[in-house]
């Protein structure tokens, strides 16, 4: 029932009753194994509402909860991934945010460099970014635009990411940036859009 609560007071942008009703049922039920879904719907519910009310205790403590909880898939981890990456990013922690989006990456199969000395080395990052642009110069607007759908579940949860991890992280860490593009570029050209 808060749960329910909750959406209706986001769907009104009321993001203080809604982290209220959402706060009140998570530890209410609080076990995991039993009520997963229900659990993890109201901490997704409770990340976002935390998020826009600026409680960041709360946030980190409910993130850290599904980090540690949710074991379907990454994709449950979703939700906590991007409101942790866009409050640390909102801190000024840029290096964590992006540690903590190589964490979510690697978990998807997705390598990439763990330390950011691997992205200060400018030429190795001109070289990604040229050899991407020759790539889409090499494949024609038409046979982009036909790209199949992105049907490999793990890319599109990778993609997810990237995107989320994009627009918190562009402007502060430009090379981290061409490399979450010039990846975004290659599965698209290879798997789909």
């Amino acid at each position: 029932m808060n749960l329910r609560a909750g959406n209706e007071c986001v769907d009104m942008s009321d993001f203080l009753s809604a982290q209220k009703y959402f706060l009140a049922e998570f530890m209410q039920i609080d076990n995991w194994q039993s009520n997963y879904d229900l659990m993890l719907s109201l901490a997704n519910g409770l990340c976002i509402a935390s998020y826009v009310n600026g409680d960041l205790h709360t946030l980190l403590a409910c993130a850290k909860e599904v980090v540690q909880h949710a074991q379907k898939s990454v994709q449950d981890k979703l939700v906590a991934y991007s409101m942790n990456i866009k409050l640390l990013v909102s801190q000024g922690c840029q290096a964590e945010a992006i540690n903590s989006v190589l964490r979510g990456l690697n978990k998807l199969r997705e390598a990439f460099p763990q330390s950011d000395s691997n992205w200060s080395d400018l030429d190795a990052v001109k070289n990604l970014f040229f050899s991407t642009t020759q790539a889409l110069e090499d494949a024609s607007n038409e046979a982009i635009k036909l790209c199949p759908l992105l049907v490999d579940k793990r890319k599109m949860r990778a993609m997810k990411l990237m995107v989320t991890t994009f627009k918190n992280i562009m402007q502060s860490n430009l090379a981290f940036t061409v490399l979450i593009s010039c990846r975004m570029i290659e599965i698209t050209l290879n798997y789909g859009t």
